[in-house]
């Protein structure tokens, strides 16, 4: 009776699902990036790839469409997050449409049924739209 129960309670259990992301931010510009966060600031020299790898809770099923990105995912959640790039800075936010804490700006390639890798690419396009920085 006992091990009967045992086998029912692990059954009911709930699983822990988890998710692998690897993640490429690359530098496609001629002027240095700087992301700065109060936990953690992240430098990408011209021509450069910051790479991060992070193991994300998620459901069982995983799509790429429900991975965080891996700087808020870093430091905790944001609505906003100030980009430098070279003298000027740029405002990214989760619904903008090319920002870096928008995983739906990322190029994304499925690896296996857990894991993606995803890209995103800052350009001298990022530069032109950013203003002054305060």
């Amino acid at each position: 009776m006992l091990g009967l129960i045992s086998i029912i309670d692990f059954s009911c259990a709930k699983k822990e699902w988890t998710r692998r992301g690897e993640f490429d931010i690359v530098n496609a510009t001629t002027r240095s990036v700087v992301i700065t966060d109060p936990n953690k600031t992240y430098e990408i020299l011209p021509g450069a790839t910051l790479h991060i790898t992070q193991v994300q809770p998620s459901n069982k099923e995983v799509v790429s469409q429900t991975y965080e990105d891996p700087i808020t995912q870093e430091v905790g959640p944001r609505q906003s997050l100030t980009v430098k790039i070279g003298d000027k800075c740029l405002i990214a936010t989760k619904d903008s449409q090319h920002s870096i804490i928008n995983i739906a700006s990322y190029q994304n390639q499925k690896i296996d049924e857990r894991s993606y890798k995803f890209t995103y690419i800052f350009t001298d396009e990022d530069y032109k739209l950013a203003g002054n920085c305060k």
